[in-house]
């Protein structure tokens, strides 16, 4: 608009010395010219263009939510995108019709779509029979418009055919158009789309070019409108447009369909509804029962609950109940490479190991889905770390429409391992669903075109990290849930480089046609094997009480096996924190983000991580600021173990004292003495375990093997407490009961080194022998039981021979008299002899128990002479050490 108020002041300016201005000056008007010059689209003006689409979306957004809020009541309104019009041209009203016009067409009312009109607040009847509408909006500044036909019946019904075939041909008329920039014989050639997707009729075509105050013209280079109707047997119309610059598309966000359950099919949905709830045993009288306590609303029932019946024939245990689901349904036109418009619907889903599906949305009630064996292996990603899946209506055989459902990958994993066809033929990336919209793109999807198929190459998924963060738990859940085959680098004998020619050559056996290997190794550097693998991935899992091993040292090897272009998993979600381990994780992501390449997530759920390694790109490089390693850099080592028995309680104590020394020699001088812990950073043990000695000895019944109280224990250990328990582990605790040491040192020797400490301090966690009494002598034996032997001998009275007067015992014969019985010296030397015995029998059979299976203790190295965790230890040479690997006492 043109500032008014200068030249009405200019009128009375007269320091000119001629008068007025008018006096010899000539006012032209520069409206019509200026409004000439703005009309034309310009950068600037598509830009603003662009920035307020997302308040047109955002008003169409609006109105779905209306619908869905108040679909089938007494009125259908277009509140949202007719005010959204109206409040934008306050300052011009439109009092005449216009065409496109924000509306909302129901039935019949349809056949206006080929009419101007002049927005307004209008209500648009629900009429009974009415199987579509059409909604057009229109932006009030740019005039970008917008034309979509959605159903007032869900595609299920069958009168739907017509409509949704017809509006498909609409929608692949439209879009072909505008992207090819077809603007001559447009009827024509919209026609010919029209045959080919096998419809009779001759579609309506509206086509204009919009100025960039919003006008509507007749040609122009700038924006465009094009919108394809079609008249059905019913003298309804269905209507696809959108607005382009160029080949750009404005449109592609809006919902390309969407549709809600009419009145007649309530039914159909109410059916469904009560046959699952019958076969989850709801609203059952299951016979007598009684109220529990004060509580009158649960019931205790007098009779054992009988098989619920199964109308729908569910099968007998659902694999999930009322989970989240998205309904995604579309139909797909009689010619090969159509657009397809596809119509979303969020709600929740019961599923069945039968394969079959009852989903329940806002919009298509209760739908009975059936699972479609053979695409089980074509899927594709959804949102919230789900997957598509391919369904059939249950009871309908229609070709034409086209039902997925999304389902969390354990699901999708049961399915394949019960009813997936015998011949196996890996994971797809979903062809078979072309027809699904991309995430965070449009909604309307087009078949690939089709080409020759490419060489499949199998893509490789390294889970590395550092040790003791239990990558090899991740890397099998991610196995399973990628049905792919799992391929464990560490043998044993693994060492920090390249794998040989002999892994190598087990790796490509282990290759078939599945779509992804994956691999776990936390030892060899990540670059090293993507030199040997080039389609390899890498996910790294880091614990952060691992990470920072000592004290706030950050592990010299984290910046190693978490590499730029790598995803790493920050923690685990589910296991319980404290707040400073909460924080030592926010702490340790924010680090890994600083280098750009890394995809961070803290405290990821095992989708999230799915989700991540399928979207990330194969390969990974060093960062431009990270240095090399050198051949000093440190390394990982580790001291392997063979355990018998422990004693929890003592290995805690003792074990937790290691790795304390180790954070304090690590902050000590380097003038101050080496400790055998130097560089500890963390301890694996898989045992078996008692309480304490103590109470074991104390509660086993030494007639039996003493394997009773045994438990087998997963245990890992840090300087900062204990981690979760492992569910899986890599050699040599796969195979064997044991304790794994882990240092970090650059020292040659430091593992060599420390291998006598090792197995000194866990002999000294063994289960040991239990404390030996010492036998007893007559004159030793307690004196609680001294005088319960005396008060008893007292009971039965003297002995023959022998009188009592109350005091003392006299003999008959030679009246001597004596204050003790006369038998208790006797009583006493058998009650010693006995306890002798019994302690003797005790000693042998608890040397036995330590002796047999599982309890015998290998043979182990002296304690260093200096004491444990004080001073260098004497150096020994372990009793076999492993060419190439770790040193292992035996």
């Amino acid at each position: 608009t043109v500032e008014k108020w200068p030249v009405v002041q200019a009128f009375g300016y007269d320091e000119f010395g001629m008068g007025f201005m008018t006096l010899n000056r000539q006012l032209v008007n520069l409206e019509p010219k200026l409004a000439e010059i703005f009309s034309f689209w310009d950068t600037t003006a598509v830009s603003w263009a662009k920035q307020t689409m997302p308040k047109l979306q955002k008003a169409w957004a609006d109105a779905v939510l209306f619908h869905d809020q108040h679909s089938r009541e007494e009125a259908l309104a277009a509140a949202p995108i007719v005010d959204y019009f109206i409040y934008g041209r306050l300052d011009d009203e439109v009092n005449c019709g216009i065409s496109p016009c924000p509306r909302l067409l129901v039935g019949k009312q349809t056949q206006q779509i080929l009419k101007d009109e002049i927005p307004g607040e209008t209500i648009a009847v629900d009429e009974a029979d009415a199987r579509q509408m059409i909604w057009e909006a229109v932006d009030p500044m740019t005039g970008v418009a917008m034309t979509r036909t959605y159903g007032l019946m869900t595609p299920f019904d069958t009168k739907m055919k017509d409509v949704l075939e017809a509006y498909a041909a609409c929608c692949r008329c439209c879009r072909s158009l505008l992207l090819e920039n077809v603007k001559t014989d447009v009827l024509r050639k919209a026609t010919e789309i029209f045959r080919k997707e096998g419809l009779t009729k001759v579609p309506d075509i509206f086509d204009c070019g919009i100025d960039a105050f919003g006008a509507p013209v007749s040609t122009g280079s700038g924006l465009r409108f094009l919108r394809i109707s079609c008249r059905l047997d019913d003298n309804s119309y269905v209507a696809y447009g959108d607005s382009t610059f160029g080949k750009t598309l404005l449109g592609e966000t809006l919902p390309s369909f969407a549709f809600w359950h009419a009145q007649t099919e309530k039914a159909r949905s109410l059916d469904i509804q009560n046959g699952l709830e019958t076969a989850l045993g709801l609203k059952l009288d299951w016979g007598r029962s009684v109220a529990l306590g004060h509580r009158k609303d649960v019931r205790v029932y007098l009779d054992p609950p009988e098989q619920p019946p199964d109308p729908l024939d569910l099968g007998e245990e659902p694999i999930d109940v009322e989970i989240h689901c998205d309904l995604a349904v579309a139909v797909v036109t009689a010619s090969s490479g159509g657009v397809v418009p596809v119509g979303l619907a969020a709600g929740t889903a019961w599923t069945y190991a039968s394969g079959k599906v009852v989903v329940s949305t806002g919009r298509s009630g209760y739908v009975l889905l059936t699972l479609q064996r053979e695409s089980l292996q074509s899927t594709a990603a959804a949102s919230k770390g789900q997957l598509w899946v391919s369904m059939d209506l249950s009871g309908s055989t229609e070709p034409w429409l086209k039902v997925a459902i999304s389902v969390s990958p354990s699901t999708l994993s049961t399915w394949r391992n019960q009813l997936a066809p015998p011949v196996h033929v890996g994971v797809s990336t979903g062809d078979d669903l072309w027809w699904l919209p991309l995430q965070g793109s449009t909604v309307v999807a087009s078949a690939p075109a089709p080409t020759a198929p490419a060489p499949q190459t199998q893509k490789q998924l390294l889970v590395t990290g550092l040790p003791g963060c239990g990558a090899i738990d991740v890397a099998k859940a991610l196995a399973r849930l990628l049905h792919a085959p799992f391929f464990d680098l560490e043998d044993g004998t693994t060492t920090d480089s390249k794998m040989d020619q002999s892994q190598l050559l087990r790796l490509q056996q282990t290759q078939g046609e599945e779509e992804w290997l994956v691999l776990c190794d936390v030892l060899r550097d990540p670059l090293l094997l993507q030199a040997q693998l080039p389609e390899l991935r890498v996910l790294s899992i880091m614990e952060p009480m691992i990470a920072y091993p000592w004290h706030s040292v950050r592990h010299p090897l984290l910046r190693r096996n978490a590499p730029p272009g790598a995803v790493v998993a920050v923690g685990r979600t589910g296991q319980k924190e404290t707040q400073d381990h909460r924080a030592l994780g926010t702490l340790l992501a924010k680090e890994l983000q600083r280098t750009v390449g890394r995809q961070v997530l803290l405290r990821p759920l095992t989708s999230d991580l799915l989700s991540a390694v399928t979207a990330s790109p194969h390969g990974i490089r060093a960062a431009s600021g990270e240095v090399p390693p050198s051949p000093d850099s440190p390394v990982a080592t580790r001291c392997f173990v063979v355990c018998g028995v422990l004693d929890l309680q003592r290995l805690r104590q003792r074990l937790t004292m290691c790795l304390r020394e180790a954070a304090e020699q690590f902050c000590k001088t380097p003038l101050a003495k080496d400790s055998p812990w130097k560089g500890l950073f963390c301890i694996e043990v898989k045992a078996l375990v008692v309480d304490s000695s103590e109470d074991f000895w104390s509660t086993t019944d030494l007639t039996s093997d003493g394997t009773k109280f045994l438990v087998e224990k997963n245990l890992v250990f840090t300087e900062k407490g204990e981690l979760p328990a492992r569910q899986h582990w890599q050699e040599p605790l796969a195979s064997k009961h044991g304790a794994l040491f882990w240092f970090c040192d650059c020292r040659a020797a430091a593992a060599t080194t420390a291998a006598s400490a090792v197995a000194a301090e866990m002999a000294q966690c063994t289960l040991q022998e239990p404390k030996e009494e010492a036998f007893w002598a007559p004159e030793t034996v307690p004196e609680e039981l001294r005088r319960t032997l005396v008060k008893e001998l007292r009971s039965q009275g003297p002995p023959e021979g022998y009188s009592f007067d109350g005091n003392r015992y006299i003999n008959q014969e030679d009246y001597r008299s004596q204050k003790d019985h006369p038998l208790l010296a006797s009583r006493l030397s058998q009650l010693a002899e006995e306890q002798n015995s019994a302690e003797q029998h005790r000693r042998c059979r608890a040397r036995e128990i330590l002796a047999s299976h599982p309890f015998a203790r290998p043979m182990s190295p002296p304690r260093p002479p200096s004491g444990r965790c004080t001073g260098r230890p004497v150096m020994q040479r372990p009793r076999g050490v492993v060419a190439g690997g770790y040193p292992m006492v035996d």
